[in-house]
């Protein structure tokens, strides 16, 4: 039943060996691999032996092609754990098939054409002569880890020129030998040939019937006949192993040289073995191509020990947990956010998005703008939980006597659950309660009503020059079409160019296409029947005189026709707006720009001549500016917005805790309250705006704020860019290293570093261990200074003394930016709610937020 049958004609290892062995040298050993365009390299590792014949008097066979005895070929999966796969790892893994195949007493002289793969098995085999984080970051981490560290774990095993029996002693002596001589054969050579080249390019040069064509090829033949040389630094002698370099190339498939007037170098038995590893490399990848449908995206078992790798999930990870456990978590994340209304719009419209990650930025108001989380009068009502109270004050105070006898004086506890206390009350937006003409309903000051619908005046002011911007980069778009199809300008056309033909059309069929969409907090897939962003003049006039739009929409409609058509505003009134079920059109207020058309503007953009495309490319950089600044003009003018709004309720309660019962009366009402009479509410036009105060952004404040430590951003010190806390912190770091690099540029006595030596034992206090170092010149000095007075703990902690006065948590580590970077995300994932224990769900060993579904850190014993 053996599904393999025995093959008599086949070599036994005994026969292998005998004949490997036959010309009296080191076992010789070929490493190739091959790389496919789809990113799936080919190891092969051949064994090979001398065609010694009959009648040979001396080393003929190093002129013949080499006789392949074993073949060993490996293909590797397009990911390495969480790597791409390299045909330099591919190489690196052909010195472990050879570790694994060939016998530890036999000499080997490996052949390769990789010279990273040299490299690094020369630097494993000296690395006394490196640093421990050298060996790290450098060597190991060079190639690929996990292969580097399985090649250091048998490069360690390798059996000593002393521990070889004399045999092989002798074996490996011949194999060095033959390399010297071999390389200096080569040089001479190279030498001869060269001068040769020298005298044919003279001659050719005084030649009068030279031609274009010749001249344009030696260069070419020049970089590819240096190819064929050989020398002293293109092996190394490694304990009982020899690595030689080859060229590859020299020949091609069929053993023939690809020069005709050059000779492979050292010579053709090692060449032409080079050539048979490769021929092995590219016939297991087609073999494996042509009988495997499957593609290996992933290696789901470690190839080698399971001591030198590790598994995640069936998942090799390369570089250990960490890294593959931050990418599920990163994927975990995002589809936990896709799955919440509003914060998930960004993940669930990625597909349609044209701008990158990267273009967004990590850390811009852009960012927040597109996953909604930047400032609202909603969202600071949630944030600022004392603005709720103030603003639940303000209204309260602008009632009747008869009105404040029906609701209570204070903030209800749970006014996010009582619908008319957060509803009818606290969420209204206070910025177009005075100037909203329709009253029927009370509008909420959520982001998208304040981007889109708030009829404060400096808002719709913002939104005109912001949308003129956009049409006037259209204007100059189909402009420029109409220029080069009619020769005419855009309004003078006799019909739209094909550009406004394709964006109008494209836009309209983004609309409709699927999406994802956010249902009970499920993710479906949906698409709408007809157009409800895209309309057309007249079918925003119909919806204009049956009251579902406002007669501003018409109006802002004439300003920006091209604009309306194209999809970059849309004509969705705001009672039919669903930010969950939302196209890229509906939330293109955001600032994300549709993928759709941006392929429109560069497909037209190809069929451009070469000297025309650079004023295109112009012209449409400034419809993405246009498009993406409006997002971000209109967001910060609602920020100056709320501040003013939030500093004017803030002064009319300390007005009024400040004065009696007795004289607050109507006339001293909150100017600032939020909704009901119309008396009540204040003009925009009278609220000062605020320079906004700049807020420490440290590395320090940045991941305590991550963590929920801080609940809000600490201001900068005045005329600095960090808060004081941040800034003497600096200092004392600063001052620590100047201090240590002090001490050991110092020649001290004996007399005065003896008595410091009981620190390690007793605990002194802060003062005297001052006092014993004052003769270092940092110390010198005899004013108090918080940074000089706060090294002293630090130096504490360097050297080793134990302090009598010092408390938990009173030395801050000076982090490199990577190191800062990696806290700051790993604080992101981190739960802020302060939530009692109970509002936690566990799985396994990690348990969420029942409020905020982040990560809740806990240490539960098993």
């Amino acid at each position: 039943n053996n599904p393999w049958p025995h093959n008599i004609e086949a070599l036994s290892d005994q026969a292998i060996l005998d004949q490997a062995l036959e010309h009296d040298l080191p076992v010789f050993v070929s490493i190739d691999g091959s790389l496919d365009d789809q990113g799936t390299a080919t190891v092969s590792m051949t064994i090979v032996a001398p065609d010694i014949r009959e009648y040979d008097i001396a080393l003929e066979w190093k002129d013949r092609v080499a006789k392949p005895l074993l073949v060993r070929s490996w293909r590797l999966p397009a990911t390495w754990g969480s790597a791409k796969v390299c045909i330099n790892m591919a190489e690196s893994i052909g010195f472990i098939l050879g570790d694994y195949t060939i016998p530890p007493h036999i000499p080997v002289i490996y052949i390769t054409d990789s010279n990273n793969a040299r490299t690094l098995q020369r630097n494993l085999t000296s690395l006394e002569q490196y640093t421990h984080r050298q060996k790290v970051r450098n060597i190991l981490q060079g190639i690929e880890s996990s292969i580097a560290g399985h090649l250091d774990h048998l490069t360690q095993n390798w059996v000593t020129f002393d521990q070889l029996s004399e045999y092989h002693q002798r074996l490996y002596q011949r194999g060095e030998r033959v390399c010297k001589i071999w390389a200096e054969a080569s040089n001479s050579s190279n030498t001869t040939s060269k001068d040769a080249c020298e005298m044919d390019t003279n001659s050719y040069s005084t030649s009068s019937v030279s031609t274009a064509e010749d001249t344009i090829e030696c260069p070419k033949a020049q970089q590819k006949a240096s190819r064929f040389t050989f020398n002293h630094s293109m092996y190394d002698l490694l304990q009982s192993k020899i690595v030689m370099k080859v060229y590859s190339h020299q020949l091609d498939h069929a053993f023939h040289t690809s020069i005709a007037d050059k000779a492979p170098q050292p010579n053709m038995f090692i060449v032409s073995a080079n050539q048979i590893a490769d021929n092995a490399a590219e016939q297991a990848r087609h073999l494996a191509t042509d009988t495997f449908n499957l593609k290996w995206n992933k290696i789901f078992y470690p190839p080698f020990s399971a001591q030198w790798s590790f598994s995640f999930d069936g998942s090799l990870a390369n570089k250990g947990a960490t890294k593959l456990f931050q990418e599920k978590l990163d994927t975990e994340l995002i589809y936990r956010h896709q799955c919440r209304p509003k914060q998930g719009i960004f993940y669930r419209m990625l597909p349609f998005i044209g701008l990158s990650t990267q273009q967004i930025g990590d850390e811009s108001m852009l960012r927040n703008i597109v996953k909604m989380t930047a400032p609202s009068w909603t969202r600071w009502l949630y944030r600022y939980p004392q603005l709720a109270s103030q603003a639940w004050e303000a209204w309260y105070h602008s009632l009747t006597a008869d009105e404040q006898a029906n609701v209570p004086s204070t903030l209800p506890k749970d006014w996010r659950k009582d619908r008319w206390a957060s509803d009818h009350v606290l969420r209204v937006c206070p910025a177009c309660s005075l100037h909203r003409k329709n009253r029927k309903c009370e509008r909420m000051g959520t982001l998208e009503h304040m981007h889109l619908y708030c009829e404060a005046p400096i808002l719709v002011e913002a939104r005109k020059v912001c949308h003129s911007n956009i049409e006037t980069a259209l204007t100059n778009l189909y402009n420029f079409a109409a220029t080069q199809e009619y020769g005419v300008q855009h309004h003078s056309a006799a019909r739209q160019t094909k550009l406004q033909e394709s964006l109008e059309q494209t836009a309209a069929q983004t609309e409709l296409a699927e999406r994802p969409v956010c249902d009970k907090s499920t993710i479906i897939r949906s698409k709408r029947t007809h157009n409800i962003a895209i309309l057309s003049r007249h079918e925003v006039e119909v919806l204009t005189l049956l009251q579902q739009l406002p007669a501003e929409k018409l109006i802002e409609y004439d300003a920006s026709p091209l604009a309306h058509r194209a999809g970059f505003i849309h004509s969705i009134p705001e009672d039919n707006l669903y930010i969950e079920s939302a196209t890229i059109i509906d939330v293109n207020f955001l600032g994300l720009f549709p993928k759709s058309l941006l392929e429109v503007l560069k497909k037209y953009k190809g069929t451009l001549k070469r000297d025309l495309e650079p004023e295109f490319d112009h012209l449409i950089k400034g419809l993405l500016s246009a498009f993406i600044y409006r997002a971000i003009t209109i967001q910060h003018v609602i920020q100056y917005l709320l501040v003013a709004i939030k500093q004017q309720i803030e002064n009319d309660c300390q007005k009024r805790q400040g004065t009696s019962k007795d004289n607050e009366r109507p006339e001293q009402k909150s100017s600032a309250c939020l909704s009901i009479p119309p008396s009540s509410s204040v003009s925009t036009s009278s609220y000062v705006v605020n320079t906004p105060q700049k807020l420490c952004h440290a590395n320090k404040c940045r991941i305590l704020l991550a963590k929920g430590i801080l609940r809000r951003s600490v201001p900068c010190a005045k005329r600095r860019n960090m808060c004081p806390g941040c800034i003497l912190e600096a200092a004392r770091q600063r001052k620590t290293y100047v201090v240590e690099s002090e001490m050991m540029e110092a020649n001290t006595a004996n007399n005065i570093l003896v008595p410091m030596l009981e620190y390690i034992t007793t605990p002194v206090s802060i003062k005297i261990l001052r006092k014993n170092l004052q003769h270092l010149p940092t110390l010198q000095q005899h004013k108090r200074d918080d940074s000089i007075f706060g090294v002293i703990r630090y130096i504490a902690n360097s050297l080793g003394f134990r302090l009598n006065n010092a408390t938990a948590g009173s030395i801050d580590e000076p982090m490199s930016l990577l190191q800062a970077r990696e806290k700051w995300r790993q604080a992101t994932f981190i739960c802020k709610c302060c939530s009692i224990e109970e509002n936690r769900t566990k799985h396994g060993n990690r348990a969420f937020c029942t409020d905020c579904a982040f990560l809740v850190p806990y240490n539960d014993p098993p």
